[in-house]
């Protein structure tokens, strides 16, 4: 199955878990950022534009947001 790819901007929050990588957007959703690329934006400061898919069905330790898989 092809995943839809989606572009999510906004900026990064301190997750309740440690190691968490949170992504909060202008209308104050979250999403925990997954994949390679997650770990590029760690440290990132202003606003962040990040691209990838969701992932619904995949779990996490992190309970903030859905999923969101990074790609670039």
């Amino acid at each position: 199955m092809e995943q839809r790819l989606t572009t999510l901007t906004g900026h990064l929050v301190e997750g309740v878990e440690s190691g968490c990588i949170v992504l909060q957007t202008e209308d104050g959703r979250s999403f925990t950022l997954v994949g390679r690329a997650a770990q590029d934006v760690v440290g990132t400061v202003g606003e962040l534009t990040v691209r990838g898919h969701l992932e619904p069905e995949m779990v996490s330790h992190c309970m903030q947001g859905p999923v969101f898989v990074i790609t670039r």
